[in-house]
């Protein structure tokens, strides 16, 4: 227990200081897991990348749990998530309980709309570098950027991935250099394993029925809505936007003005789901925040206690690790689809915001700007126009 109450302790300073997203995360988990305390060696570190890169959910939230299962059990790793998720969920809840206000103000709107617009930009680009290295995969981004912005939903969202798995299925790709050296500790058990994936797969083929069945409005349709989402995001935490903007037509406006927001929080970005599930259930909307943030996170955390067990076992089957790539390709171009719509289509209202943005996306590629500085420059332009309207 001294253990899972340090990884407590470490997680909830890097929940209050874990600036600009899954990827800057990674670098602060590399620098204080393994630099400075060296709970685990950069190979292992390496690998648990690769795994949560490959699973659904949130990759940098996933990796946290993780090492605090490898360092102090299922104590370490709970107390890990807590620490490293409480304090974003506590600022969104913040950010839900003045919503009324804020969105009253037209110029911090905009503002908002813009940060959102730079950010899901360098998301695209990034993961477009990373996932899309060879002109079948770009195909696949293409064509998925193509039918997610001219039909959307979640129906064609999953038909995309399914037909970017299937066009990448037969063509493995090379094994990476990370995957070798000091192997992973045996810190999850096989029967841990298959309970996590057996009640992934149940609550994902039960939630729906339930919610139907018994509570079509209430808490059990926010846990399945919250749910499904967490369970279908591969690629990171941006791509739970396109989804949760598509299940949620009711809160499409508001949506956009938590995002910006989430953006330049600390934590992970799923943290929005408490902002989105205090306001889907006004007449209980602490129970809605709660159920929301739980069942957002859930089925990333059960696919990492069974992704950690079964991963050297994926290893040897590359026609699976060659699916997976053209999913994640497919993901690019979901993400980049809503960056479409409704994104770009809720950010420009005049030729001078694309123009801000094209320049505020570049600059901020060009100078590896953080979230909080990407917000302080929209902040900044809007201003200028309304000083010049």
């Amino acid at each position: 227990m001294a253990r899972a109450f340090e990884c407590l302790r470490v997680s909830l300073v890097l929940g209050l200081t874990s600036f600009g997203g899954p990827a800057a995360h990674i670098g602060y988990f590399e620098k204080n897991y393994v630099t400075r305390r060296g709970w685990i060696s950069p190979a292992q570190f390496a690998q648990l990348t690769a795994l949560c890169q490959l699973l659904p959910g949130p990759a940098s939230s996933q990796m946290n749990f993780l090492i605090g299962w490898v360092r102090a059990g299922l104590a370490g790793a709970v107390f890990s998530f807590i620490g490293f998720t409480l304090p974003s969920v506590i600022l969104m809840l913040l950010v839900a309980l003045y919503a009324q206000q804020l969105s009253g103000l037209p110029a911090l709107v905009l503002v908002m709309k813009l940060v959102a617009a730079v950010i899901v930009a360098q998301a695209v680009w990034s993961m477009a570098r990373r996932l899309c290295p060879d002109l079948l995969r770009r195909f696949v981004a293409v064509a998925s950027t193509a039918a997610c912005a001219l039909m959307g939903g979640i129906y064609v969202q999953i038909a995309v991935m399914a037909a970017g798995a299937i066009a990448t299925a037969w063509r493995p790709p090379a094994q990476d250099a990370a995957q070798d050296g000091t192997p992973l500790p045996n810190a999850v058990s096989a029967g841990a394993a298959w309970r996590a994936l057996r009640v992934f797969i149940l609550l994902l083929l039960a939630l729906p029925v339930f919610s139907m069945v018994f509570d079509a409005q209430g808490a059990a349709a926010i846990a399945d809505v919250f749910y499904r989402s967490g369970a279908l995001v591969f690629g990171g935490g941006h791509v739970v936007l396109p989804l949760l903007h598509d299940a949620l037509p009711a809160l499409r406006q508001d949506m956009m003005l938590y995002y910006g927001f989430a953006q330049g929080l600390p934590g992970p970005l799923f943290s929005i789901a408490a902002a989105l599930g205090y306001a889907l259930l006004p007449a209980a909307p602490w129970a809605g925040a709660a159920v929301a943030a739980g069942f957002i996170f859930l089925p990333g955390l059960l696919a990492a206690i069974a992704g950690y067990y079964f991963w050297q076992r994926i290893l040897s089957m590359p026609r699976l690790l060659g699916a997976l790539s053209g999913l994640s390709a497919a993901v690019v171009g979901i993400l980049a689809g809503t960056w479409i719509d409704p994104v770009l289509t809720g950010a420009i209202q005049r030729i001078e915001d694309a123009v801000f943005i094209i320049v505020c996306f570049a600059f901020a590629q060009w100078k590896n700007l953080p979230a909080p500085v990407v917000m302080v420059l929209c902040a900044g332009y809007v201003l200028a126009m309304g000083a010049l309207a």
